[in-house]
């Protein structure tokens, strides 16, 4: 991991730290244990990455920010995929397991 990923990492736990609102898990495909979404009390909604040695800070590999202005984030159990949900949500990132809707 480089110098600047370990930094943007950093940074983005720091200004994010006790404002977790709600998280959201995906399911059914492999990997999927690894992944988390978080929503942040200022609307923006991050995927997480875990090493697969735990859920602490420590233990991410990658934080990504995927959508800002989300109102509510729930896991899909039919789908397997987390929907973010928001009138004027901004999607910054798509991956694979999210879902949005207005």
């Amino acid at each position: 991991m480089s110098n600047s990923t370990s930094k943007s990492i950093a940074e983005g736990t720091i200004n994010d730290v006790n404002k977790t609102i709600k998280t959201a898990h995906p399911c059914f495909f492999s990997g999927s244990s690894l992944l988390q979404v978080n929503l942040y009390e200022n609307g923006n909604a991050y995927g997480i990455t875990y090493n697969g040695e735990g859920y602490d800070e420590k233990d991410i590999v990658r934080k990504t920010l995927i959508a800002k202005n989300v109102e509510d984030i729930e896991s899909d159990e039919e789908t397997g995929s987390v929907i973010l949900r928001g009138k004027n949500i901004e999607e910054i990132e798509n991956m694979s397991c999210t879902k949005f809707q207005k």
